[in-house]
C-alpha cells in the first residue's frame, strides 16, 4: 500500500466495476486530476510522479478504515477501505461503493456545494491494495465529535450553534439535487444517471441473530427505489416481526405507523 508504484498509478486510474463498465467511462471523463483548481493540493508530488511520503496512519469508523496519506510537499490524500475488507464484498457491496463514488462526483460538479474530490475507486478486491477502496481528497479539520463535547460550556454552545447552522446550509444546498424517486445513483447501459436500489444497514437482521444467540455481525439489505416517502419509511418497519418485540416497543411501532400514514 505504501509503495511508490501504487501511489503513482492510483490517482490516474479508475477501476472498472464488474456490474457496469459505463461507470469507469463516466468517471474517467469527469474525475479531476489531483491538484486541479486547488493550490494546496498541487505540486510536483502529484503531477510529476515524485511520491515522497511523509507519513501514513489510520483510524477506524463504524463501517470504514480511513488511511490519511501525507506527502512531503503537503499534498494530502485519504484512502477509504471497508472494515470487513474483502470478506463480505459481494455484488451489492460493489454497487454501493460505486454509487458512493458516482454520487460524490455528481455533487462535486455543482460549484456551490462543497464536496470532496475522488481521484479513483475500485469496487472489487483485485487491485494492488487487495481490498475495495476509494482514494479521495483529504480535507483539513477535526472531528465534529471532539469539539462537540470538549469545550467550555460557553464555547461549546457557540460551536454547536455554528456547526448546526453549517449543516443546515449544506442540506439546503443539497436540495438542488432532486429526482423523481429515492435510492442510490447508478449509471444505466447508455451511461446516463438513474436512481436504483440503495444499500441499508439491516438492524433487524442483526437483532434476530442476537436473539438466537449468534454473533451480531453487520448485515445489509437492498431497498428501493421508492416513489414516495411513505414507502421509504414503511419498508424498514415491514421487515420487523412485531410479535417478538416487548409490548412497549410494539406500541412505539404502532405510533410510528400512525405518524407515517
Amino acid at each position: 500500500m505504501t509503495t511508490p508504484a501504487l501511489l503513482e498509478k492510483t490517482p490516474r486510474t479508475t477501476a472498472v466495476n464488474p456490474v457496469n463498465s459505463k461507470n469507469a467511462q463516466y468517471l474517467s471523463e469527469t474525475l479531476p486530476e489531483p491538484g486541479d483548481g486547488d493550490s494546496k493540493n498541487s505540486g510536483a508530488a502529484v503531477t510529476s510522479g515524485d511520491h515522497s511520503l511523509a507519513s501514513i496512519y489510520r483510524f477506524k469508523g463504524s463501517y470504514n478504515i480511513l488511511i490519511p496519506i501525507r506527502f512531503k510537499d503537503r499534498v494530502r490524500w485519504l484512502l477509504k477501505l471497508p472494515t470487513n475488507g474483502c470478506h463480505q464484498q459481494d455484488e451489492d457491496s460493489a454497487k454501493a461503493l460505486t454509487s458512493e463514488a458516482l454520487t460524490t462526483n455528481f455533487i462535486c460538479h455543482n460549484p456551490s456545494v462543497p464536496a470532496i474530490r475522488i481521484y479513483s475507486f475500485d469496487s472489487i478486491p483485485n487491485n494492488p491494495v487487495n481490498c475495495p477502496n476509494i482514494l479521495m481528497e483529504k480535507l483539513g479539520g477535526k472531528s465534529l465529535y471532539y469539539d462537540w463535547y470538549h469545550k467550555s460550556p460557553a464555547a461549546q454552545d457557540r460551536f454547536r450553534e455554528q456547526a448546526l447552522a453549517n449543516i443546515a446550509k449544506a442540506m439546503v444546498q443539497l436540495c438542488t439535487f432532486t429526482f423523481s424517486s429515492t435510492g442510490a445513483l447508478q449509471l444505466d447501459d447508455d451511461g446516463r444517471i438513474k436512481v436504483g436500489p440503495c444499500r441499508k444497514v439491516d438492524h433487524f437482521a442483526a437483532h434476530d441473530r442476537l436473539r438466537l444467540g449468534q454473533e451480531a455481525t453487520t448485515r445489509f439489505s437492498q431497498q428501493g427505489p421508492f416513489s414516495n416517502p411513505r414507502d421509504y419509511f414503511l419498508t424498514s418497519l415491514n421487515r420487523e416481526d412485531p410479535s417478538i418485540l416487548p409490548h412497549q416497543q410494539q406500541g412505539h411501532r404502532k405510533l410510528l405507523r400512525l405518524c407515517i400514514d
